[in-house]
C-alpha cells in the first residue's frame, strides 16, 4: 500500500521558503500547481517566500528552449532567504535545476532539512533532447541528488511505484487539483465534425507527432521550441498558440476527445482540466494516463492512439466531468503542508 502524508496538519501557522526554477510567467503543469498551493497556503494565513529565477540577477534561457528562463542568484541572496526568513520549512521543488543545486548544497552544508518534488522524468526528457545521454545515467543522478531530502513528492501513485523500483526512499504522494470556477462543463455546441484537442508545450519529447498524424480535425493549443517546424510539418493541424484561463477552458469544451500522447509526464494537469470540461482523455499506458484514465468512464489508454479516440467518441460528457471532481486545490494543499510537517 502506498503510503500518504499525515493525516493530521498543524493549525499553526508556517513559515514555508519553496525555491523553484520553474515559475510565473512560465505556463506550465508545475507553475500551475505551484501558484495554485502557494495561493492557497497564503489565504489560510501561512508566510511563504518563493525564490524563483525573478529574484536572480543573472537570467538566461534555456537551451534550445527560450520560453523558460533561468536564473541563476548571488550567495547572499540564498544566505537572507534562510538566516533573515527563517523558515519553519523548505521545499526545494526543482533539485535539478540551477537554484535548486544552489540551495541544495546550502541546506547539505548547514545541516537544513528540506523536501524535494519529483515534477518530471527528468531522465527521459533529457534523453529526448540529448539521445546521447542514458537514462539510467539520469536516474543516478536523480537519486544523488534527492539523497538528502526528509520527502520526495510525487504527483501519482505509478510514479511513486516507478521510483521506488529504482531506489528512490521517503517517497510521498502529493495530489493535483483543478480551478472549477475556469475549467467546467459551461456550454458547449455539438461539432460539425469530429474534433480531437491536445494541450501541451510543443516540444519533441512530447511526441505530440503521434497527435498529428491521427484522423480528424485537430486542434494544438501551447507554444514551445518545435512550433514553427510543427506547423510547417503539418499544416492541416490548427495551431492556436498558448491560452490560459477561459479561453483554454473554451478549447477544451471543443474537443470530443483530448489526446494526451506524451509517454514521459509524471502526471499531466491539462488531462483533468478536461476532464473537468467533460472530455475524455485518449492516452498511452503510461505513468500519468495510467493514475487519471479510468477506461469506459473518461477515456481510454492503450497501445494505439486512434482506437482510443474512436472508443472515446462513444463515451458520455457528465461521467467524465464527475470523474474530475476528486481532483481540488485544497487537497493538493493539504497534502503539500502534511509532507513538511513529516520532515519535521
Amino acid at each position: 500500500m502506498i503510503p500518504m502524508c499525515c493525516t493530521m496538519t498543524s493549525k499553526m501557522t508556517k513559515k514555508i521558503l519553496l525555491i523553484t526554477d520553474a515559475w510565473a510567467p512560465q505556463i506550465n503543469g508545475v507553475v500551475t500547481t505551484l501558484t495554485n498551493v502557494v495561493n492557497r497556503l497564503k489565504a489560510d494565513g501561512h508566510e511563504v517566500m518563493v525564490f524563483s529565477p525573478e529574484n536572480c540577477p543573472v537570467r538566461f534561457p534555456l537551451p534550445t528552449y527560450s520560453e523558460i528562463v533561468l536564473g541563476i542568484p548571488r550567495l547572499v541572496q540564498c544566505q537572507h532567504a534562510i538566516d533573515l526568513f527563517r523558515p519553519d520549512h523548505i521545499h526545494i521543488s526543482t533539485p535539478e535545476g540551477p537554484l535548486g543545486t544552489i540551495f541544495r548544497f546550502l541546506c547539505d552544508r548547514r545541516g537544513k532539512k528540506y523536501s524535494t518534488a519529483y515534477h518530471t522524468k527528468f531522465p527521459e526528457f533529457l534523453n529526448a533532447k540529448l539521445p546521447w545521454i542514458r537514462i539510467r545515467w539520469g536516474r543516478k543522478f536523480m537519486r544523488w541528488i534527492n539523497r538528502h531530502s526528509e520527502a520526495i513528492l510525487v504527483p501519482a501513485p505509478s510514479i511513486y511505484r516507478e521510483l521506488e523500483e529504482q531506489g528512490f526512499e521517503k517517497i510521498i504522494q502529493w495530489s493535483r487539483g483543478i480551478d472549477d470556477n475556469i475549467f467546467n462543463p459551461g456550454t458547449r455546441t455539438d461539432n460539425e465534425e469530429k474534433t480531437l484537442v491536445c494541450v501541451s508545450r510543443v516540444s519533441r519529447e512530447k511526441n505530440l507527432e503521434d497527435f498529428f498524424r491521427l484522423p480528424h480535425k485537430k486542434i494544438m493549443v501551447g507554444g514551445g521550441p518545435q512550433l514553427e517546424e510543427y506547423k510547417k510539418r503539418y499544416p492541416e493541424v490548427e495551431f492556436v498558440g498558448m491560452k490560459t484561463g477561459h479561453e483554454l477552458a473554451d478549447y477544451y469544451r471543443k474537443g470530443d476527445v483530448f489526446v494526451f500522447p506524451s509517454r514521459t509526464d509524471t502526471f499531466g494537469v491539462v488531462m483533468i482540466e478536461s476532464l473537468a470540461c467533460g472530455t475524455p482523455i485518449a492516452a498511452y499506458d503510461v505513468t500519468g494516463p495510467r493514475d487519471i484514465v479510468k477506461d469506459g468512464i473518461n477515456g481510454y489508454k492503450g497501445e494505439s492512439l486512434e482506437e482510443c479516440v474512436e472508443k472515446c467518441f462513444e463515451l458520455s460528457r457528465q461521467p467524465v466531468y464527475e470523474s474530475s471532481k476528486i481532483y481540488t486545490w485544497k487537497k493538493a494543499t493539504k497534502d503539500f503542508l502534511d509532507s513538511l510537517i513529516q520532515c519535521d
